[in-house]
C-alpha cells in the first residue's frame, strides 16, 4: 500500500539527487516498463503497465520538478529499489569514444584525471588525403552506475561535455556526440583493368576499430614510443597566418591545461554558457559546407552566448523607451573588449551587420543562392569568405579571453 510518506521520501530523494534530474529521471524510467504523459504536459506517469499509474512527477512551468504522487500501481519494494540506485556509491571508470579532426593525431595528451587524447592503433582505418576526417580516441574518466543503461548515459553526457570542450578550444576536432545515426547514399569506386567503375548504395554513416572496448577501468598508458601532441604559443595558434603542411597534425594551444582549469573553475551559470559556445562554434563548423551564411549566423550566436544579458528595465523617464546601449553597441563592446586589437576593428563593426541582414532573410552571402557559395572570382566573394574566417577566429579569440577573466565564485570538479 502506498503512503504520502512514500510520496515524499521519493520527492526528496530525485530532487536533492546530486548529479541532477536528467540523470534520475533516467534511473526513474529503468525501474518501469511504461511511461506517458498526459493531456497535461507537466505530468509524467509511470507504471509497470500502462493502465496503472505507479509514479506521478509534476513539473513546474520552469522544467523543475515540483511534486512526485505515489500511486496504486507502485510495487512492494519499488520505493526501496529506486532510493537504493539514486543513492548507488560512484563508480569510477572511463570510456573511450572515436572522434574526428581535420587533421590527423599522432600525439597523445592528457588533462590530469579527466581525460585523455590518443591516436586510433595502426591497423585502424584513416582516410589518405591530409584534410579529412581524421579519427583520434578520447579517455574520459565518469561516474559509473551498476545499471548498464544509466551507466552508458552517464558516459555519454560526460564524453559530449568533452568533446564539446575541445571543438571550441582547440582546432581540428568536431562534436558529433549528439548526432543521431543515419544512413546515406555513398559512392564506391573498384578499378579493374586500369577502368573505375562507380557503385552506388544506401549505408549507414559509423566508424569501427576492431576489438575496441569502449568501457574501461582506467586510462591507457601511451606506448613509450608515443609522442606528445605539440604544444603551440597561443598568439601563434589562433593567428590567421598559420598554414596546413603535409607536416601537419593535430596540435593544442600551449595553455590548454589553463583554460581547462579555467572552465572547471568556473560556476554551473558559467559552464552552461561556455558551453554554448562551444556548441554554436562547432554547428558553424558542420554547417560550412551546407550554408556559409548558415555558419555566419552560428558564429554571432556563439558569442551571444558569452554576452551578459542587457539592461532592458531601464527606460527612459520621460519617453519610456530604453535607455541602456542596443543590441548592436552592446555586441560590439563586448568584442572590442575581448577580441581588441585595430586589426580586427573592421570585422568587429561588419559581423554583427552581417548577420543581421541574413537572419532576417534579406540576403544571402555571394553566390550561396545560385550553387556553392564563393563560386565566383569576384572581389565580393573573396572579400565575404575572407571576412567570414576573420569572424570565427575572432569568436574563438572572444571565448577563450571570456574564459581567462576574472570569475566570481567556482565550482571545481
Amino acid at each position: 500500500m502506498t503512503t504520502a510518506a512514500d510520496s515524499e521520501r521519493l520527492m526528496h530523494v530525485i530532487a536533492s539527487h546530486e548529479r541532477g534530474l536528467s540523470d534520475a529521471l533516467t534511473i526513474v524510467q529503468q525501474r518501469f516498463r511504461s511511461g506517458s504523459m498526459p493531456s497535461a504536459m507537466n505530468t509524467v506517469v509511470y507504471g509497470h503497465e500502462e493502465s496503472v499509474p505507479a509514479l506521478t512527477l509534476c513539473f513546474d512551468r520552469r522544467g523543475h520538478l515540483a511534486q512526485v504522487d505515489a500511486g496504486p500501481g507502485l510495487r512492494d519494494g519499488d520505493v526501496e529499489g529506486l532510493v537504493q540506485s539514486l543513492t548507488a556509491p560512484r563508480e569510477e571508470r572511463v570510456w573511450a569514444s572515436v572522434v574526428f579532426a581535420y587533421l590527423p593525431t599522432r600525439g597523445t595528451w592528457r588533462y590530469r584525471d579527466v581525460f585523455q587524447i590518443l591516436p586510433v592503433p595502426a591497423e585502424a582505418p584513416e582516410p589518405e588525403q591530409l584534410i579529412g576526417d581524421h579519427p583520434f580516441l578520447l579517455e574520459v574518466a565518469y561516474e559509473g552506475h551498476p545499471d548498464p543503461f544509466v551507466d552508458g548515459r552517464r558516459a555519454s553526457i560526460t564524453t559530449r561535455e568533452i568533446v564539446r570542450l575541445l571543438a571550441g578550444l582547440v582546432l581540428g576536432p568536431e562534436d558529433r556526440t549528439g548526432h543521431f545515426h543515419r544512413k546515406e547514399w555513398v559512392l564506391e569506386s573498384e578499378v579493374d583493368d586500369g577502368q573505375v567503375h562507380l557503385s552506388t548504395r544506401f549505408a549507414q554513416l559509423g566508424y569501427v576499430i576492431d576489438d575496441h572496448r569502449p568501457k574501461r577501468e582506467s586510462f591507457t598508458a601511451p606506448g613509450i614510443s608515443t609522442a606528445r601532441l605539440r604544444l603551440v604559443e597561443p598568439r601563434e595558434y589562433l593567428g590567421s597566418a598559420r598554414g596546413i603542411s603535409v607536416e601537419s597534425e593535430l596540435e593544442l594551444p600551449a595553455n590548454i591545461e589553463l583554460l581547462l582549469d579555467r572552465y572547471f573553475d568556473r560556476g554551473s551559470t558559467d559552464q552552461e554558457r561556455f558551453q554554448r559556445w562551444a556548441h554554436w562554434l562547432n554547428h558553424a563548423t558542420q554547417v560550412w559546407s551546407l550554408s556559409p551564411s548558415a555558419a555566419h549566423i552560428a558564429v554571432v550566436q556563439a558569442i551571444e552566448a558569452l554576452m551578459p544579458a542587457g539592461a532592458g528595465a531601464d527606460r527612459c523617464d520621460a519617453c519610456g523607451q530604453p535607455a541602456g546601449p542596443g543590441p548592436t553597441q552592446r555586441f560590439a563592446e563586448f568584442l572590442a573588449e575581448y577580441a581588441p586589437g585595430p586589426a580586427r576593428e573592421k570585422a568587429r563593426k561588419e559581423l554583427y551587420a552581417l548577420r543581421s541582414s541574413l537572419t532576417h532573410g534579406g540576403k544571402l552571402l555571394s553566390g550561396e543562392i545560385a550553387g556553392p557559395a564563393f563560386h565566383d572570382f569576384t572581389p565580393q566573394a573573396w572579400d565575404q569568405r575572407e571576412m567570414l574566417d576573420v569572424t570565427r577566429t575572432l569568436a574563438r579569440i572572444a571565448g577563450v579571453n571570456w574564459l581567462l577573466a576574472p570569475s566570481i565564485g567556482g565550482s571545481r570538479r
